[in-house]
């Protein structure tokens, strides 16, 4: 079955699980979609009725109605045109649990991660200068180098205080002169760090290179309700190096990772109140400091919610924020100035009317954030004031 890592993520942000229930009017209850391995009524629960690859009402039952491959009431048969409904804990149709992305009722695409070896074009003519090797191996002491450069000063003087007490000189077993060049050292190897630091040269690359979403439309159509085709590539050997190289906890890159690439996926794919999405040819020739923006914007956006869980993954991708290029900082200001629906109904408007620039953008911003406003009444002043 496809991947529904999408739609946990936004169960998680949303913060409750949607339950869903069989479509064709039978009402057939088949669990909340959820992660939560204990949940009565989940559908990771591998020993629950909703759960279990043997249970009839179980979306995992890979023989059953709902999860066989053949089934045309199946959440895993790429054809089927009567999946389960994902209805909302208020009672909101939110669309089908389907495979079929091409399901006009669906209300919903699914996008298939897969996780790839190699790397992206985008890093096809990026070289590193000078010794690999020993950049490699500074960037596995990097940290170490910064503490001790930032410490050495505070050592010098204490070593200075140690030695105007005839009791503590027996502790005084560095002169001024070796901890200079300890500290001469240490700033040598960070300068060779600094000039060819191959992150740095990673992080400048103007294009997703950890991970891609590609999209593509094969009838090449004008209609921004029908979905197309899509697919998101997370490139494990480059996840895996550059968290050795940042340094970070790899598990949080690829959090990072598959955020941003999901967020692409919800703002081109995902369809508004009148089932309107973000064209594919359009989206493509949009400039990249709007799609870039509005995926990091959405990225921190999910971080942050999930922080008390992933607390980790929030850091990474700040730390990797200061060195991206300009147009994965686009968003910073969205971020304080504009309200989150502002910016839903901007993406919405110029979606729909196949604006490409940020500054399209920023101006349908402005309108949404004023008419978003509470509108303030002007009270007359008391009469006793005239």
């Amino acid at each position: 079955m496809k991947t529904i890592l999408s739609l946990l993520l936004i169960a998680l942000v949303l913060g409750e699980a949607p339950s869903f229930a069989q479509s064709c009017g039978e009402g057939v209850f088949l669990g909340r979609l959820s992660a939560n391995p204990y949940g009565a009524a989940s559908t990771a629960n591998p020993y629950g009725q909703y759960g279990s690859a043997y249970s009839a009402t179980s979306i995992n039952n890979t023989y059953g109605r709902w999860g066989s491959p053949y089934s045309p009431a199946s959440v895993a048969n790429p054809y089927a045109t009567a999946a389960p409904k994902i209805i909302a804990a208020d009672g909101t149709y939110l669309g089908k649990l389907s495979s079929n992305p091409y399901d006009p009722t669906g209300g919903h695409v699914q996008v298939p991660i897969e996780i790839a070896p190699g790397y992206p074009h985008s890093m096809e003519d990026i070289t590193f200068d000078g010794d690999v090797d020993l950049l490699l191996l500074l960037i596995r002491f990097r940290e170490a180098l910064e503490r001790t450069n930032a410490s050495l000063p505070a050592l010098g003087q204490l070593q200075e205080a140690l030695a105007k007490n005839e009791k503590w000189t027996p502790l005084v077993t560095l002169t001024n002169g070796e901890i200079g060049n300890v500290n001469e050292w240490v700033k040598r190897l960070l300068e060779i760090l600094g000039k060819d630091d191959p992150v740095g040269k990673l992080l400048a690359i103007k294009d997703d290179w950890l991970g891609v979403y590609e999209s593509w439309d094969d009838l090449n159509t004008d209609d921004d309700r029908r979905p197309n085709r899509a697919r998101i590539q997370l490139y494990w050997g480059v996840i895996g190096i550059t968290s050795q190289w940042m340094p970070c906890n790899v598990e949080d890159l690829t959090i990072v990772v598959l955020a941003h690439e999901l967020a692409h996926a919800y703002t081109q794919l995902g369809a508004d109140i009148g089932g309107r999405r973000w064209l594919v040819h359009a989206f493509h020739q949009s400039q990249s400091a709007l799609k870039e923006g509005l995926a990091q914007y959405y990225t921190e956006r999910v971080l942050t919610r999930l922080s008390a869980r992933y607390g980790g993954a929030l850091d990474v991708y700040r730390k990797m924020l200061k060195g991206q290029p300009s147009a994965y900082r686009t968003h910073i200001p969205w971020t304080t100035d504009f309200s989150p629906e502002a910016i839903r109904r901007a993406m919405i408007e110029v979606r729909r009317w196949r604006e490409k620039t940020v500054p399209d953008f920023e101006q349908r911003l402005d309108a949404a954030q004023k008419g978003l406003e509470p509108v303030t009444t002007i009270r007359p002043p008391p009469i006793d004031a005239l």
